[in-house]
């Protein structure tokens, strides 16, 4: 009579744990992303939106009527001198506080200095490089919270944020029909990312980082 061999058994996978594993640590991620949100937003004063609306009204009707032109050239150059000189002076107040607020509104600015070069793959790669930071953010929240809850720094992070909202709507040609749309297109488009790279620039800039020192190793 012959015996029967027995059957070798497979050892599991590990694929259903890793996955279980990636699941639980976005969970994690989301719901600290939620609590970052509901720390920062009721501090930012709503009433700050109305200075991007404002200037995104009047240069608009300005531009339609002729009375502002707006080059794309001028305003192109214009945004990058005030890129470059708020990656420079935050960049050397990295150098001197070390701390990571400071690191990272460096890096912050540089990737808005990165857009206006225009070079190849920084559109997509902007955004990757936005949400990276994003996420830095947030998982070093407690390290950035002090610096990211200054009321200031708030207000012009969302005059910053609006004005790039207003560029990206006009470059998709959301306004289109409005009378004189196609005179105040281009004019408007570059205006308002000179707005938001002011406002970005001095929240960066007038932070209450630059009070920081990290001691020496």
């Amino acid at each position: 009579m012959t015996q029967s061999r027995p059957t070798a058994q497979r050892a599991p996978s590990p694929q259903p744990g890793r996955r279980r594993g990636f699941a639980l640590r976005l969970r994690g991620a989301a719901e600290r992303t939620r609590g970052v949100v509901r720390d920062l937003l009721p501090r930012v004063d709503l009433a700050v939106l109305l200075v991007p609306i404002a200037i995104a009204v009047f240069v608009g009707w300005a531009a339609s009527t002729g009375l502002y032109r707006g080059e794309r050239v001028v305003l192109e150059r214009l945004a990058v001198r005030v890129l470059v000189f708020a990656g420079f002076v935050s960049a050397a107040r990295a150098a001197h506080t070390r701390h990571p607020f400071d690191v990272w509104g460096t890096a912050l600015v540089v990737v808005l200095l990165c857009r206006e070069f225009h070079f190849a793959g920084t559109s997509e790669g902007v955004y990757v490089a936005l949400i990276g930071l994003g996420a830095v953010a947030v998982h070093r929240y407690e390290v950035l919270a002090p610096y990211l809850r200054d009321r200031i720094l708030l207000d012009l992070l969302a005059i910053g944020i609006a004005s790039y909202g207003i560029a990206v709507s006009v470059d998709q040609r959301a306004w289109r029909g409005f009378p004189g749309e196609e005179r105040f297109h281009v004019p408007l488009e570059e205006t308002m990312e000179v707005v938001g790279h002011v406002a970005i620039g001095l929240a960066i800039l007038l932070s209450r980082g630059w009070r920081q020192r990290l001691p020496s190793a």
